[in-house]
């Protein structure tokens, strides 16, 4: 008799998209390229969950930045990752919460000449590899959570934002 039992729920990341800031314009296909690869990357580390990605301006970046960091300045990309313990947790939960400020990531793709969607992509990465307990507090941390960010961008078919 064949197996009743019902296939696994195939193992995602779920997104939620706000627009607060209209410059971002059409950004939702960049967030859904982004999610696609981190799940086609390596499906076991970035478990079943949901990430909401705020996509405003500088002055609500900043406000963020001050009062959870208490840096009172803007910056290009915050991360806030839930309390709950993403990798033992078996039903989906929030992983967290990302912010990108308009004018600061505009200013650095504008300087590092690069397609704002190429640089918007990169700081996604990177909010989604904090949420994931990635960091790059020291120098070692730091060159391990490159080589993700490098190798999801190769996947989309994005340069090194790294190389010299």
């Amino acid at each position: 008799m064949p197996d009743a039992t019902p296939p696994a729920e195939p193992v995602h990341l779920v997104h939620d998209v706000i627009i607060e800031h209209d410059d971002w314009g059409d950004i939702e296909p960049v967030v859904d390229a982004c999610f696609k690869t981190v799940m086609a990357h390596d499906p076991e580390t970035f478990c079943k969950g949901t990430v909401a990605l705020l996509f405003t301006n500088d002055e609500a970046v900043q406000r963020l930045n001050r009062d959870f960091r208490g840096k009172d300045k803007p910056t290009n990309v915050l991360s806030f990752p839930s309390d709950e313990d993403v990798m033992d947790n078996e039903g989906p939960i929030h992983i967290g919460d990302i912010a990108l400020a308009w004018e600061t990531c505009y200013r650095e793709a504008e300087e590092k000449k690069v397609a704002l969607k190429d640089h918007a992509a990169h700081l996604i990465f990177h909010g989604v590899l904090h949420l994931f307990g990635y960091d790059h507090e020291d120098e070692e941390e730091a060159l391990v959570m490159e080589k993700m960010e490098t190798d999801l961008l190769a996947d989309m078919g994005i340069d090194d934002p790294y190389a010299e």
